[in-house]
């Protein structure tokens, strides 16, 4: 996470919008020829990468010693609770906070409901054949409404109680968020990928020609971004697509202005070369992890081994701050699984979510470095620590940024 340096204000975003999808489909044979010179070009003009960057790569990055607790603020710790119905395996999914609820996935079977102090509530869904039930859990979103899960060529929606409500199908879908009275969907068997549709599963219009890249499961998720705006990045790549639902348009963005960051077109061109045997970190910079809610964002930018670079955008005010990761001590869950702290699999309108596993945090504390003492998380998670099993639910952390 970030730590205290000077920040820029005032990062100039040039975004070029599509709105005209009709006559964007007619050309999408020409399109789809031309994918690699045209992907992330605009119909006229080509995206100017002088200006069109989320975060400023000219702020410095700060490289002295520094405690997580300095840049984040911790909203909650959130043990979950455990019982028979609760228990949640440690393959998660995908984890979201809507309301005062937390939703979690886990072994592509189950999808489960907590409060915001970590009691469950229920269990949205199961595994069937019947109404109400699913093949599998590929993806799911939460909105004030219902919950939605997507299934194979099907989305169930539920009442957030778990009771069920109907089933869409649809075919083709690999990635959804909903949006309001939309969804927002990553289609896998189509030359253009980002599709919007009705909650009846109604094609409105769709967006973005395929590529080797667009095939990558991440690049199945649409994150929050601002207000009424969502971002769908393109695996660990540079480039991104932003849907802003107000004006129901399309537009693309780059996340950040270095010189060796892997671009779509190099991520296509290495997976031609090198197929999926093939480590992308070892060839350019990757944007991994990356998370985004309504006022702030976050990404990686590792290479090779090296753990990075964290850049941290506020939303709202433009200022960036940069952190290197190796020089970041973890003063607030003691171990270095960076990856759960700055997760990119985790969903909250207004905030981020971590989490940890007992088993690591008492591994963690059983090191007794001098700096953990100091830590104003110490005690609590000492505490936590001696009171939970190695197989009790993991522990929630809910931050923000300062």
């Amino acid at each position: 996470m970030p730590f205290r340096t000077l920040a820029r204000n005032g990062t100039k975003i040039k975004i070029h919008e599509f709105t005209d999808f009709n006559t964007y489909t007619t050309m999408k044979n020409i399109l789809f020829l031309s994918a690699i010179i045209i992907l992330f070009c605009g119909c006229k003009t080509s995206i100017d990468n002088n200006d069109n960057f989320l975060f400023d790569s000219n702020t410095p990055v700060c490289t002295s010693e520094t405690k997580l607790s300095d840049i984040i603020s911790i909203k909650r710790i959130v043990p979950l609770e455990t019982n028979d119905e609760s228990l949640v395996g440690e393959y998660v999914g995908k984890i979201q906070k809507q309301g005062n609820r937390f939703y979690i996935s886990f072994n592509r079977n189950t999808l489960l409901a907590f409060d915001e102090n970590g009691k469950y509530l229920n269990k949205i869904g199961g595994v069937g054949q019947g109404p109400g039930e699913y093949n599998y859990l590929g993806d799911y979103d939460v909105t004030d409404e219902a919950v939605y899960i997507r299934d194979v060529e099907k989305v169930h929606s539920y009442k957030h109680d778990g009771t069920y409500l109907n089933t869409t199908h649809i075919d083709g879908i690999f990635g959804m968020n909903v949006a309001g009275d939309k969804i927002l969907a990553f289609f896998n068997n189509d030359s253009l990928v980002s599709h919007i549709l009705t909650l009846d599963g109604e094609h409105i219009n769709k967006h973005h020609p395929t590529s080797k890249v667009s095939t990558i499961g991440r690049s199945s998720y649409y994150w929050p971004y601002k207000e009424g705006k969502y971002i769908f990045p393109f695996s660990c790549c540079n480039d991104a697509l932003i849907y802003d639902t107000q004006k129901n348009a399309y537009s693309y963005m780059q996340f950040i202005g270095l010189p060796d960051i892997l671009t779509t077109d190099r991520y296509n061109q290495l997976l031609t070369e090198k197929g999926f045997s093939g480590n992308v970190r070892d060839y350019a910079r990757v944007v991994w992890p990356f998370n985004s809610n309504r006022s702030q964002m976050f990404i990686g930018t590792p290479k090779g081994k090296e753990e990075g670079i964290l850049w941290i955008k506020d939303l709202n005010t433009d200022e960036s701050k940069a952190y290197d990761i190796a020089h970041l001590k973890n003063d607030v869950t003691f171990t270095s699984q960076w990856y759960r702290i700055f997760s990119g699999f985790a969903r909250a309108d207004n905030s981020f979510i971590a989490y940890i596993m007992p088993y690591e945090l008492k591994e963690a504390l059983q090191e007794k470095e001098d700096w953990h003492t100091e830590s104003p998380f110490y005690k609590q998670m000492k505490e936590l620590a001696d009171s939970l099993s190695d197989e009790d639910n993991f522990i929630l952390i809910e931050y923000q940024f300062k």
